[in-house]
């Protein structure tokens, strides 16, 4: 069972992959929302479990710093570790969609 969370650098929202936010599933889609506060920093989304050990869910470029690019790859452990960069705190709405790899931030 896939339930998403999110991990960032300490600025973003937090280091700890122990502290991870869980994302909240939208019932009978394959999306998961996160919304609240960031702050400049990075992040990316772990697979269920939350442990460094785990999948994560990454942008398809590496320091991916264009919100607006909606695609999302799913990388096993050992691969590439790309991440979003927020480069405008705020509020945001994060909709991740699980089946159709793709993304949405909305700053609110």
């Amino acid at each position: 069972e896939i339930m998403p969370s999110l991990v960032g650098s300490e600025m973003c929202i937090r280091d700890s992959i122990e502290k991870a936010t869980p994302l909240t599933w939208v019932e009978g889609t394959a999306q998961f929302v996160y919304e609240g506060p960031l702050v400049v920093g990075e992040l990316k989304f772990p697979a269920g479990k939350t442990s460094w050990d785990a999948p994560f869910f990454m942008p398809v470029v590496e320091d991916c710093t264009d919100l607006t690019m909606t695609g999302v790859q799913l990388v096993q452990p050992g691969g590439v570790d790309y991440k979003w960069r927020v480069t405008e705190a705020g509020n945001y709405r994060i909709t991740l969609d699980i089946d159709a790899l793709t993304i949405s931030f909305e700053k609110r």
